[in-house]
């Protein structure tokens, strides 16, 4: 097994992990939106205005091929 560090457009402090994860780390690759990896306590709330939306993000990675 490997580690990797965890980069989060949001600061804050970890309140939760989704140890269900240690057993089966890939479950993150096949199914993404139901396996969480941490839930954090935000810092500053404001942070959540500047990121993108599910509809801003899909043009953003189409922009990138």
């Amino acid at each position: 097994k490997a580690v990797s560090d965890l980069y989060s457009p949001l600061a804050g402090k970890v309140v939760k992990a989704n140890t269900e994860l240690s057993s089966d780390p890939s479950r993150v690759n096949r199914e993404p939106h139901s396996s969480w990896m941490i839930e954090i306590e935000i810092s500053d709330s404001s942070a959540l205005n500047e990121l993108m939306d599910a509809g801003a993000y899909t043009k953003y990675v189409s922009s990138l091929k």
